[in-house]
Formats: C-alpha cells, sequence, structure tokens
C-alpha cells in the first residue's frame, strides 16, 4: 500500500520554516506567540522567582559531619 500523504515529512518542513524564519528574525518569534496567546486566550507567562540558596550554618572546611564512616 502506498502512502498519499507524509505527514512526517510535512512536520519536518514546517519545523525547518519556522526554525529557519527565527534564526533570521528572532523579534518575529516573540510576536508570534504573542498573537497565539491573544487569539486562543492563553495567559502571560508567570516568571518563576528565583530563589535564593542560604547555607544553614557556616562550617570550617574539613571539621563537617562525614557521613559513611
Amino acid at each position: 500500500m502506498k502512502k498519499t500523504f507524509d505527514c512526517v515529512k510535512m512536520m519536518r518542513d514546517i519545523r525547518t520554516k519556522l526554525s529557519r524564519r527565527y534564526a533570521k528574525h528572532p523579534d518575529l518569534l516573540a510576536r508570534d506567540l504573542e498573537e497565539i496567546r491573544k487569539k486562543y486566550g492563553f495567559p502571560e507567562p508567570q516568571q518563576k522567582p528565583k530563589t535564593q540558596l542560604v547555607a544553614e550554618r557556616q562550617v570550617a572546611y574539613g571539621k563537617g559531619q562525614r557521613s559513611g564512616k
């Protein structure tokens, strides 16, 4: 049975075309995504707050507890 339509090839062609378009004009990606958000009513992406990593207590180098021995 011979295929009349190759959807994998179509998706590869679309992905290649879009990657070339956005590589030449990166601002188009942001504009296109904004249009899609408006069209389908998606919310704006929320930026996650960066967490500060803080040591619980200061221990001198080599004086900490070792596990396993």
